[in-house]
């Protein structure tokens, strides 16, 4: 025995050394030290190390000091046996002590009405390396696994939500805020088989200063669903999918009547929103956004959707789509801002954006109904089954996009405006069409025009008409419109 505990003690002293620490003990207990030291010179003329600062590592404390483990408070982690009380424990001492909850790689299950946070200032963190897991059954109807309600600083990292398809369960996190700052930061996690008709996976209301970033949704009817967001509002970099086509909305945006806010879905990846439930068009987006201005909607990729990979609905103006790839969808991007009146964009603060996408495969590539004002600029939009862009707005500036090889399905129908099949084809009034580039480089070519424009007061001039089957421009006889140095051949 006193062998094994020399060895011991002799394997611990070079750990020490090597990680930089001293070994000393005290009573029974052998303590590490941290030390910060130089080599000096000693007395006897050798050097010798001479310790500077030191400072006592206790893991226990360490950990402590940063967060609460949840074993403490009895919780059975197994998937079978109801935490549900024990984790309500736990959070009610972390928000008294101002510490984090530390889950381990375990599988915690939650009955009945859920979880809620009561107070201010807490992280619920899993392990982030393993498969934290908060599990649901025999929820209550409409219930949510964790309810935030006017409270701030909350933040749930490294966790795996299963709704386990319980058709109760109509939340994972709700998060009501009555427009005050929440800070609520969600990130890192996977939610996953939210089955409910009504689901909202991650649900926002009045609130900002959100961020739900790098998450994954899998199999979730409506993963996240932001309503009436005030400013702040980050959604990053997620990737949501529906193996099972359950999705109806990827990311939704509602709010009522205000000013501009600032609401951010950037880089986010959205594959099959298959269900739109009216059969209206209402749903079926990957991202939709309702009366909700000044929304950015940056650098995502959506495809595979029952009807738009973007939309940008009804009084949403002053919007942003710049950057998305779009492809696989009814419509790559679809805007419309009013239902009734199109000549609405002559308030300068209307109209929307739609620039620098790469919209292909599609039905129809980008279409803008009933916006006017709004800016189609600098796009890629080509091998759609239809049309390529599409307006029948006032006032629109279509400028400077590439659009090419659209109308693959040669059984589409001409459109029924023009009796042609174009690139681009517009039918408002006194829009700008400019310094585009149509062509058809395929043997068989199904794109018949370049451009297609009634005859109501356009600018058509500086765009590149080149290949397509029966020629460059098409405009229907008579009218006011102004067509000048259009290089067509």
């Amino acid at each position: 025995m006193k062998r094994r505990n020399l060895l011991k003690k002799i394997l611990l002293f070079i750990f020490a050394l090597f990680l930089g620490n001293t070994v000393k003990k005290e009573d029974e207990n052998m303590i590490l030290r941290q030390i910060d030291s130089s080599l000096v010179k000693g007395k006897d003329g050798k050097d010798e190390i001479r310790v500077l600062t030191e400072k006592t590592v206790d893991l226990a404390e360490d950990v402590e000091a940063r967060g609460v483990n949840i074993k403490h408070f009895g919780v059975a982690g197994d998937g079978v046996v109801d935490d549900t009380s024990k984790i309500q424990e736990a959070i009610n001492y972390c928000v008294i002590n101002k510490k984090e909850l530390l889950l381990e790689n375990k599988t915690y299950l939650i009955k009945g009405s859920g979880i809620t946070i009561p107070s201010d200032n807490l992280t619920i963190r899993g392990n982030k390396i393993g498969n934290t897991t908060i599990k649901v059954l025999d929820m209550d109807a409409d219930s949510s696994i964790f309810t935030l309600s006017s409270v701030r600083n909350i933040k749930f990292e490294n966790i795996i939500f299963d709704g386990n398809k319980d058709p109760n369960v109509k939340h994972a996190i709700n998060c009501s805020g009555n427009n005050v700052d929440k800070n609520l930061n969600i990130s890192y996690c996977k939610f996953v088989n939210f089955i409910r008709s009504n689901n909202r996976t991650i649900y926002v209301w009045q609130a900002r200063d959100i961020w739900i970033k790098s998450n994954k949704f899998v199999d979730c009817v409506r993963p996240i669903f932001l309503d009436s967001p005030n400013d702040n509002v980050y959604v990053e970099s997620n990737i949501i999918i529906s193996p099972s086509s359950i999705m109806v909305n990827g990311i939704q945006c509602n709010s009522a009547s205000g000013g501009i806010r600032s609401v951010y879905i950037a880089g986010n990846t959205i594959d099959g929103a298959k269900v739109d439930v009216e059969g209206n068009g209402r749903d079926g987006h990957a991202i939709r956004i309702f009366q909700s201005r000044g929304v950015k909607i940056l650098g995502n990729t959506t495809k595979n959707c029952a009807i738009s990979g973007i939309l940008i609905g009804i009084a949403s103006f002053d919007s942003v789509a710049n950057g998305n790839i779009s492809f696989g969808n009814k419509s790559g991007i679809y805007v419309e801002l009013d239902g009734n009146d199109t000549t609405i964009g002559e308030d300068a603060q209307r109209g929307a954006i739609v620039s620098n996408n790469t919209i292909f495969n599609n039905d129809q590539g980008i279409a803008i109904s009933y916006s006017a004002a709004s800016i189609v600029q600098s796009n890629i939009v080509h091998d759609n089954q239809g049309r390529g862009i599409v307006c029948d707005s006032d006032k629109v500036n279509i400028i400077n996009n590439i659009v090419y090889n659209n109308y693959k399905d040669t059984n589409k129908p001409n459109a029924a405006q023009f009796y042609t099949k174009a690139g681009i084809e517009v039918y408002g009034k006194e829009s700008i069409i400019s310094n585009n580039i149509c062509f058809d480089n395929q043997s068989i070519k199904t794109q018949l025009h370049g451009i297609a424009v009634n005859n109501d007061s356009h600018i058509v001039t500086g765009n590149m008409l080149k290949d397509n089957a029966k020629g460059g421009l098409h405009q229907i006889s008579g009218g006011t419109n102004n067509s000048i140095a259009n290089n067509i051949e």
